[in-house]
Parts: structure tokens; sequence; C-alpha cells
């Protein structure tokens, strides 16, 4: 017998095992998994009582977001992710979203095959990078004393300039940041020219968005975020600027994830 439910806390053992099967790289921790159950769109499939699947969506303003979806191995092969698609799709037409958005790794055909059976469609790729701590040290070794740009925390009279450097930086995303007491909306200038923009999270050491108008100045802008970091390596994340990705291989920067996010209008 299927059943759909909300996640409750003592799923947790089951959950943990289908995640770290589904998402080796980046499982969800017990922190996080308990922290998402008061949201409404955490939602396990379960076959007489047992989980073999799950989702977690999200209402992002008028888009949906589809955050996570796995189905347990042993059961792939029996319609189950189609069940899930269905389930979300229709979650996300009762809170009238009028888009739907995910991510999805480039090399996850099995995956990508069954969001453009459900009329998903690829409109951009997004690459993670992961600094690790050697080079971090490395970076601030060698141009932490040089006087190579500023870092500021950006604030609300900063978002007029934010777009005139940035016209694709959301506003909405910006402003939400503000208000949290865990991201900083930094700025990075070079000649007071906005250089680069990060919401920077130090929790998870990372940013996103991640906007770069000039590669050749990211090591200086890493340098500089020493204050802000709680640890010793970092992450960036950013859609579809290739100059930046060419520069990140030529520093050797390993790929976390290479996606493509994907889109049902």
């Amino acid at each position: 017998m299927l059943e759909f439910r909300h996640l409750q806390k003592d799923d947790w053992k089951e959950f943990n095992l289908l995640e770290q099967e589904a998402f080796e790289k980046d499982a969800m921790n017990e922190t996080s998994f308990s922290d998402h159950l008061k949201e409404d769109g955490f939602i396990g499939l379960f076959s007489n009582k047992q989980l073999i699947g799950y989702l977690f969506m999200r209402i992002i303003e008028s888009y949906g977001h589809l955050s996570r979806i796995a189905v347990k191995k042993s059961e792939w092969g029996k319609g189950y992710g189609s069940k899930l698609m269905s389930y979300a799709l229709e979650y996300f037409t009762q809170r009238n979203s009028s888009n739907i958005h995910l991510y999805v790794e480039s090399e996850n055909e099995r995956a990508i095959a069954l969001y453009k059976k459900f009329g998903f469609s690829v409109i951009s790729e997004s690459w993670h990078y992961f600094v690790a701590e050697d080079q971090v040290k490395l970076i601030e070794n060698n141009l932490l004393s040089k006087k190579i740009g500023d870092i500021q925390i950006l604030k609300s009279k900063d978002l007029s300039l934010l777009h005139e450097n940035f016209p694709d930086a959301k506003k909405e995303e910006f402003i939400e940041r503000l208000n949290r007491i865990d991201y900083y909306n930094l700025g990075f200038f070079v000649k007071r020219e906005l250089i680069i923009y990060g919401a920077f999270l130090p929790s998870f050491s990372g940013m996103r968005p991640f906007l770069c108008k000039k590669p050749e100045y990211l090591e200086a802008f890493l340098a500089k975020l020493t204050p802000y970091r709680e640890k010793p390596y970092l992450r960036i994340t950013f859609d579809g600027n290739k100059p930046l990705v060419e520069h990140c291989d030529k520093q050797n920067y390993r790929i976390w994830h290479h996606l493509f996010r994907m889109e049902k209008k």
C-alpha cells in the first residue's frame, strides 16, 4: 500500500539511509532534517509503512522549487519517480506557482529523462567549486597583505548599485538576506567599481548567488573573506559564467557539482 505523508521525527533513521544513498556528497544531517519538518513541502512516499522515496518542495516568490527528490535504489524501475513528480506538480499547482524549477547533476541522465517526461527543459548551467583548505591558505599568504580592492557588506542603499553592475541580480533575494543574521551580502570593489557580489553563508562557507565581472580578481576577493569565514575551506556556486569556469579550472579548484537548471512553465 502506497502512502504520501509529511515526514516526522521518527522517520529519521530510514530517511538518513535513503539520503546517504541518493546524495552522498551533500546528504542532509539530522539538524537540517529536523528544521525541514516544520515545512509543509517535506513529504515521504511509503510502501507498506517503509520509506521508499521523498520530496522537498518550496515556494519562493511565485516560483515552485523542487529542492530534492529521491527514490530508494532497490525500488528503481517501479514508477515511483513518476508518482513523486506527479505529486510535486499537483502540490505546486494548488499553491498557484507560475513556474517550477529544479537543479540536477549534468551526468544524471536517468533523472534528466524523468524531468523532461514531465515537461521540464534545461535553461542554464550551474557550477559549484570547492576551494580546499591548502588552497585558501596559499591565497591568503599571497594576497591578504596586498592592497587589491576592498570588501564591504552591502546595505539596502546599495541595491541600485548592484543592479547597475549586475542586472541579473534578484532584488527579492538581496532584500531577503538583508533581514537574516546568518548571511552577508558582500561586495568587492576595485577602484570604486563593484566587481564581485556574493551572498556569503559562513556556516556553509559558500556563496550563492555569486556574480563576478572580472575573474582575475577572484583570489583577491577570497583572501579578504577571512574575517567572515567559520570553516577552513570555501565554496563558490554560480550560473552560466564561462570565463569564471575557465579561471576556476586553471586554478585547479575541484568541481563539486556541475548542474543543469531545469524549468517547467
